[in-house]
């Protein structure tokens, strides 16, 4: 029963199950003396042939749109992120900025000054309350010609 379930499963895999189906195949022995004297390539191709993993168009635009999927999961994580701390920051009230306070140097047994150091905002996100965010999500994203004159196309722009 447990055998029947595993060899169900194993065919109804796409890539996983196709040695199932391998049907009207010439068999091939090889000894180890004859594997030791193939070439490298030549043994690395017949695996990959074997299991039908070779860079063939078919397998290259497979492998292209997973790689597109995994691409755009990643961007839409970071997308997500950021967009929320552009939210928290646009929603901030608009702060006078401070100017750069230079670091306190002390002297060789001098006192340091009990005042805490003054925390800044720090980043560019802190110094605007207008960010906004253009993310190449299902869209081709343009970049913004007021920004820079360009024919790239970013993931991105904030």
């Amino acid at each position: 029963m447990v055998v029947k379930e595993m060899r169900r499963q194993a065919v109804s895999l796409a890539k996983q199950g196709q040695w199932m189906r391998w049907e009207g195949l010439e068999r091939r022995k090889l000894s180890w003396r004859e594997l030791w004297e193939v070439e490298a390539s030549n043994i690395s191709f017949i695996i990959r042939a074997t299991y039908d993993v070779l860079h063939s168009p078919k397998h290259l635009h497979q492998w292209y749109g997973r790689y597109t999927w995994r691409h755009n999961q990643v961007l839409k994580s970071l997308a997500a992120a950021l967009e929320s701390k552009r939210n928290t920051n646009n929603s901030l009230p608009l702060r006078a900025t401070k100017s750069f306070m230079a670091p306190t140097f002390t002297r060789e047994r001098q006192k340091k000054p009990n005042h805490p150091a003054t925390k800044l905002e720090v980043g560019q996100l802190g110094m605007a309350r207008d960010w906004k965010m253009l993310v190449d999500i299902g869209q081709q994203l343009i970049f913004p010609p007021e920004i820079a004159a360009t024919t790239l196309r970013p993931d991105l722009v904030l």
